[in-house]
């Protein structure tokens, strides 16, 4: 059992709590001072309109609940998808997106486009500034980190603004791979998941019966054992399944997906790929942005692969002319790499639902093309 942090001490006498995670303090302080590395402003007691970037960052605009997950770790809040995609704006767009760290830059004038709806994998080695591209776009840049150029989230210019400030409607998703650092290990998976549901205008009473639906959607077939645990009882495959559900109820225009399956088996990585393919694209599910090294995995989920390496794009295209006629090293590489070790991932995602059509070649990369061929990935 997590320690509690809901009441202050019964004696009355007056306490300090020290802490990063913003959620506590809203369980139990009364004033809040924040401290930054290279300046100290003074307390602000409700945190409703943060003077300071690191304030904002901590736990964004407004009082938060105590069962809200931190903004950047986990799924921030947004507002409903416009219903007539056609009209939409782009779910992301990026132009000339240069990321320096000190004297090294990473990324290097990167162009990308996400439509409404659209699928869209960015493919690369370890070191390529994939992760770093995500986190600019989420507005989870590493402290040190400076950016430059244009990141539009459903037609807003969010590149110069963290998290927590930017507007609602402009704020996306963000799926971890280490799901376990995306959640409040101090809070059920219950209050965790009623925020958002709130935030959309649902009662307390009104959320709170659209739960178990909202877990059964994304696979869990105990609802009401996960909705009353932390998140430090769960399996990694629940914890992302929750990250997953935290999603569905944000109803936000994009969910970048940060290699959200590299730490799970094949058969719980099956199973959260078909989540992530049935809950996103189309008419009216959120854009994706999928981060990953896997090209056969990619190529399942996904309507285009960027292929990027040192920082750059250097291909992009259709999943069907990427697999079909690579261009770049990098790309054939990586499809080489795919047809030596994903065999075994390729046959559980055969078993899964929504999986690969009967018949398919039992080569990685015949299947993901096969998949292709029939519909599946569009």
């Amino acid at each position: 059992m997590p320690p509690r942090f809901d009441r202050a001490p019964r004696t009355g006498a007056p306490f300090s709590v020290v802490t990063d995670p913003v959620g506590i303090r809203g369980e139990t302080s009364v004033a809040v001072t924040a401290i930054d590395p290279m300046t100290s402003p003074a307390a602000d007691p409700v945190m409703a309109t943060p003077a300071h970037d690191a304030v904002g960052f901590m736990g964004g605009p407004g009082p938060r609940d105590p069962g809200s997950p931190p903004v950047c770790a986990g799924i921030s809040s947004g507002t409903d998808l416009l219903t007539v995609r056609e009209s939409a704006p782009p779910a992301l767009e990026i132009a000339g997106l240069t990321i320096r760290l000190s004297s090294v830059t990473p990324v290097s004038g990167l162009d990308l486009r996400i439509p409404a709806g659209g699928r869209l994998a960015l493919l690369g080695a370890s070191g390529s500034g994939k992760s770093l591209t995500a986190a600019a776009v989420a507005g989870c840049l590493p402290p040190g980190a400076t950016a430059q150029g244009s990141v539009r989230v459903a037609g807003v210019e969010v590149r110069h603004r963290p998290a927590a400030r930017r507007p609602v409607a402009a704020r996306v998703g963000l799926v971890v791979q280490d799901s376990a650092t995306a959640l409040n290990p101090m809070v059920t998976v219950g209050r965790q998941l009623r925020r958002p549901l709130m935030r959309r205008g649902r009662s307390r009473a009104e959320a709170t019966a659209e739960l178990s639906d909202l877990l059964i959607g994304v696979g869990v077939d105990d609802p009401d054992r996960i909705l009353s645990a932390h998140p430090g009882a769960l399996s990694g495959g629940q914890r992302q399944r929750v990250c997953l559900a935290l999603a569905v109820a944000c109803e936000v225009p994009l969910l970048v997906a940060d290699e959200p399956t590299t730490a799970l088996d094949v058969v719980t990585q099956a199973a959260v790929l078909d989540l992530l393919r049935r809950r996103t694209g189309g008419d009216a599910g959120p854009g994706l942005l999928f981060i990953t090294h896997d090209i056969a995995v990619a190529a399942a989920l996904c309507d285009e692969i960027a292929v990027m390496s040192a920082g750059v794009i250097v291909e992009q295209g259709p999943v069907a002319r990427i697999l079909g006629e690579p261009t770049q090293p990098a790309t054939r590489q990586l499809i080489g790499a795919a047809r030596d070790i994903e065999r075994d991932l390729l046959a559980a995602i055969s078993a899964a639902p929504s999986a690969a059509p009967s018949g398919a070649p039992a080569d990685a990369i015949s299947v993901a093309t096969a998949a292709v061929t029939s519909g599946r990935a569009s």
